[in-house]
C-alpha cells in the first residue's frame, strides 16, 4: 500500500513521539507536586488521577518541616550552599590561569595535557570515589566539608579546564600584545584584558561547578558519614533509602523547596550571562 503523503505521516510521528517523551518527562515532577500536596495517608501507595482528584490539597507538608526532626535538612541545604559555591569559586580560580598557560605558553606536555583533560569521565565517578575517601582518610579530612570540597573540585576540574581551554581560544592573541605593548605584564592583562572577555565561559564553567555539586549524591555519601555534614540530596536520599516509615508528602515538599531555591539561583545566573551577552553584542 502507497503512502499518499510520506512527510505527513513522518511529521505525524515524529510529534507523536515527541509528545511521549515530553508527558513521561514531565509526570514525575507532576507526581512530585502533588504529593507534596496531599496528606501523607493518601501517597503511601503512590499517587494516581483519583488520589489527586479526590481528596482536598493541603500544606501540611511543608508546615511539617518545622518540626525539628527535620531541622537536619535545613542544616544539609546550608551545607550544599556552602559546598557548591567553595567548590564554583575555587574552580574559577584554578581553571581561568590554567586555561591561559594552555592557550598562551608552549612547553613539553601542553598537547597531552589539553587532550587528556576529559578522559577521566570515561570512567563512572562511582569508580572513583573510593580512592577518594582513601585520600582524604589519609590527610585526616574525611567527614568534612572541605574535604568534600576538595573531591568535588578534583571531580569537576578536567571538564572546567577544556571549557575554559575553549573560551580562551577565541579571544584574540592580538589583545595580549596590545596589553603587552601598553606596558601590561601576564597578570595584568589576564586580569583586565583577558578575563572581561572570557566571562561568559568562566560563568559557564562556575554554573557547571554548582549544578555538580548541587546534586552530588555519590560523594557526599561516601565521604561523609555525619549526617549533619552532608549535602541535601545524599541526606534526603539516605534518609529514604534507610527510614521504614517514609512521608512521600513531606519529602516531596522539601524537595521541591531544595529545587525552588537551585531554580532561582540559576535562573539568576542565567539572566546575568544573557544581560552581559547583550551588552557585548551591543558593544561589536
Amino acid at each position: 500500500m502507497k503512502v499518499k503523503n510520506p512527510d505527513l505521516l513522518f511529521r505525524t510521528l515524529i510529534i507523536s513521539l515527541t509528545l511521549l517523551v515530553l508527558v513521561f518527562s514531565v509526570l514525575p515532577y507532576l507526581a512530585l507536586i502533588a504529593g507534596s500536596l496531599l496528606p501523607n495517608s493518601m501517597t503511601d501507595r503512590g499517587i494516581g488521577f483519583e488520589t489527586v482528584l479526590a481528596h482536598r490539597w493541603t500544606l501540611s507538608n511543608y508546615r511539617e518541616l518545622a518540626d525539628p526532626t527535620y531541622w537536619v535538612f535545613f542544616q544539609q541545604l546550608l551545607n550544599t550552599v556552602v559546598v557548591s559555591s567553595v567548590t564554583s569559586l575555587t574552580m574559577v580560580l584554578l581553571a581561568v590561569p590554567g586555561a591561559y598557560s594552555l592557550t598562551r605558553y608552549r612547553f613539553r606536555g601542553r598537547g597531552l595535557i589539553r587532550q587528556s583533560a576529559i578522559w577521566g569521565y570515561l570512567f563512572p565517578p562511582i569508580i572513583l570515589v573510593f580512592p577518594y575517601a582513601r585520600l582524604l582518610y589519609l590527610v585526616g579530612l574525611n567527614n568534612t566539608r572541605v574535604g568534600l570540597v576538595l573531591a568535588n573540585v578534583a571531580f569537576c576540574f578536567p571538564f572546567g579546564l577544556w571549557l575554559m581551554v575553549q573560551y580562551l581560544h577565541a579571544v584574540p592573541r592580538d589583545v595580549d600584545k596590545a596589553a603587552a605593548a601598553d606596558g601590561a605584564n601576564w597578570a595584568q592583562a589576564l586580569w583586565h584584558v583577558i578575563i572581561p572577555r572570557a566571562m561568559p565561559g568562566i560563568a559557564a564553567v562556575a554554573v557547571f561547578s554548582i549544578i555538580l555539586s548541587w546534586n552530588d549524591v555519590a560523594l557526599s555519601l561516601v565521604l561523609v558519614q555525619d549526617k549533619n555534614a552532608r549535602t541535601i540530596a545524599a541526606g534526603v536520599q539516605e534518609t529514604i533509602l534507610r527510614t521504614e516509615q517514609t512521608s512521600y508528602g513531606t519529602f516531596a515538599a522539601a524537595s521541591l523547596g531544595v529545587a525552588a531555591i537551585a531554580v532561582i539561583v540559576f535562573g539568576l545566573i542565567q539572566f546575568r550571562i544573557d544581560q552581559r551577552l547583550r551588552e557585548e553584542a551591543e558593544q561589536a
